[in-house]
């Protein structure tokens, strides 16, 4: 039964952190493919840095809105790098998120 999946202890029991682990990737997969389109997401990270660089040349009293949009925008770049890490527009755009 362990070549198959069905225990790992021969008893017939699933252990639960095995199954707590795969119940996790099952969720990150669904979650995963309900994000919007790759180039979509790369648009919206552009655009919420632009927000944060606008914000910051205006210099009023919106520290945490500039910090808020820089914040999304490193959120989705790295929901990016976690689907595709070779597309080097997303790194120089991480990097120009941190500056």
């Amino acid at each position: 039964s362990a070549l198959v999946g069905l225990g790992s202890d021969g008893s017939g029991k699933i252990d639960d952190v095995e199954l707590e682990s795969k119940s996790r990737e099952l969720v990150d997969v669904e979650a995963a493919s309900s994000l919007p389109e790759y180039n979509f997401r790369c648009q919206t990270a552009k655009i919420m840095l632009e927000c944060a660089s606008l914000l910051e040349n205006d210099s009023s009293d919106a520290n945490s809105t500039i910090n808020q949009c820089a914040e999304s925008a490193i959120q989705v770049l790295g929901s990016l790098i976690a689907q595709n890490d070779e597309v080097i527009e997303v790194w120089y755009l991480l990097g120009c998120a941190f500056m």
